[in-house]
């Protein structure tokens, strides 16, 4: 079924739609409220030269200084991390986190970074333990709660996941990214009602944030659960929604089409599965 609810950048994965019949988008939920996250503070400049101090619009390379200093220095080495990951570079970051593992396997913030970027391969089973640990640690990280409801829903657990996006929801009232990954939970256990109004709030959510193609894809989220329940009124309402929000989504205007045509009793050759 589909792409997943949390994110591991700022920038980068997108959205994927599947059709009517399909059960509905699933997105990483994590994006947006800095991801991966900083063990500390940004060091003291103690710049010298202009040369250096243009080094330093690309944090990576004020850490790997720092590194060179002091290679045991845990915060350099996972803030590195996480400036590689924001400037497209998982496969270091990655080599920088199982360092810190090697070094310290109860390093709650490096595994929870590392396993963020696991999911973005798939790689649910593997990257429990250490989402577990984060959970462990603090409870009501959001990024910890989001992130192992990922885990769970790759897993076939739409029911446990469910229970940590609702931690995530309750810390990040306003982000509409933990509300679809709610919607596509509720969708997994067939409470398609409640699942289409989760869509909903994740809609106004991100009209408010000002993301209208984010918007859109929540409306057509909740078209299909209208269509799935044979509401079929409510899904063309639902997939106008989205054309509104995206004139150039990419299924909204056909799927709008199919349910009017149910809704007026002549399907003829629509409704096909895709």
């Amino acid at each position: 079924l589909v792409a997943f609810a949390a994110l591991v950048a700022s920038t980068g994965v997108v959205l994927v739609e599947f059709l009517a019949r399909a059960m509905p988008v699933r997105r990483l939920a994590i994006r947006g409220a800095g991801l991966l996250v900083l063990a500390g503070l940004a060091v003291a400049e103690g710049v010298r030269t202009r040369d250096r101090n243009l080094d330093y619009v690309q944090p990576e390379r004020l850490w790997s200084e720092v590194l060179e200093r002091r290679p045991d220095d845990r915060r350099a080495r996972l803030n590195r991390s996480h400036a590689l990951i924001a400037s497209g570079r998982p496969e270091e970051a990655r080599g920088d986190l199982e360092i810190l593992l090697a070094a310290s396997s109860a390093d709650v913030l490096a595994g929870l970074n590392l396993a963020l970027l696991e999911l973005e391969r798939g790689n649910a089973a593997s990257v429990m333990p250490l989402l577990d640990r984060a959970v462990e640690a603090n409870p009501r990280l959001p990024v910890a709660r989001s992130a192992r409801g990922d885990a769970l829903m790759m897993l076939g657990r739409p029911g446990a996941a469910l229970a940590d996006y609702e931690v995530a929801a309750r810390r990040q009232p306003s982000n509409p990214l933990v509300r679809l990954a709610i919607g596509n939970a509720l969708a997994e256990l067939d409470r398609l009602d409640e699942a289409a109004a989760t869509f909903e709030i994740a809609a106004d959510l991100a009209e408010r944030a000002g993301d209208p193609a984010l918007a859109a894809s929540a409306h057509f989220n909740a078209g299909n659960m209208h269509f799935i329940a044979e509401r079929y009124d409510l899904a063309a309402r639902s997939y106008e929604a989205a054309l509104r929000r995206n004139p150039e989504h990419p299924e909204a205007a056909r799927w709008r089409d199919e349910a009017r045509t149910f809704a007026s009793g002549e399907p003829g050759e629509a409704g096909a599965s895709p």
